[in-house]
């Protein structure tokens, strides 16, 4: 009888011990995520091309489409009657700056057939520039044919691609989208489906380290 009873206070105390530890460690992982936030612009507060010269018959449709909810609806530069040299471009506020290390994420393509393999970085900042900008407009920085931003190639057949900025200054607040110059010798347009600010799903220490022996 006292071996039956030791045996089912120890099978309660395992019991106890297993349920214990599963919990503390449902806390644990809990405490670890850290949920990830995001945020479109709202406002579309500028657009225009380069002129009737090198860019007469450019349009910029539906723009309000880039920061809508919809994943398949999309704003448009085009830009098919461009000559050499011509641009269509516009431009996005957020309503308070972005957060320092977020991330800026453009999911974009262009139009026509598919001609966008490999290592396309290069080829996507031949025909386009992203400029990140303060509330009052002015330029914080610039990603060109010069200065290369993170391409991912999502739709081969439709161009289709996302470029993912770590927002470099804490006074981020507009994005500016220039399309045009050799893409105009393409004969295609500019798609841009959506603009997300994400919430960086990790820390940065800025803090410096020194160590001595």
């Amino acid at each position: 009888m006292r071996k039956i009873v030791c045996d089912i206070w120890k099978l309660k105390l395992v019991n106890s011990l297993l349920c214990w530890w599963v919990i503390v460690g449902i806390c644990i992982t809990l405490s670890s995520l850290k949920s990830i936030a995001q945020t479109r612009p709202t406002a579309t507060i500028d657009d225009g091309n380069s002129g009737a010269i090198t860019c007469s018959g450019c349009q910029q449709l539906n723009l309000d489409n880039a920061w809508d909810t919809d994943p398949d609806s999309r704003a448009t530069l085009n830009i098919n009657a461009s000559i050499l040299g011509g641009n269509a471009y516009v431009e996005y506020e957020f309503a308070s700056p972005v957060a320092q290390y977020d991330n800026l994420i453009l999911t974009m393509s262009f139009s026509g057939s598919g001609f966008l393999s490999g290592l396309i970085t290069s080829d996507i900042f031949a025909y386009l520039s992203i400029q990140l900008q303060n509330s009052s407009g002015a330029a914080l920085a610039t990603y060109n044919d010069v200065n290369l931003a993170s391409v991912k190639l999502v739709n081969a057949s439709e161009n289709q691609f996302e470029i993912r900025i770590i927002n470099p200054s804490a006074d981020t607040q507009r994005i500016r989208i220039t399309a045009g110059s050799f893409l105009s010798l393409l004969g295609r347009s500019c798609y841009i489906y959506d603009i997300v600010q994400e919430e960086a799903g990790y820390d940065f220490i800025t803090t410096s380290l020194d160590s001595g022996y």
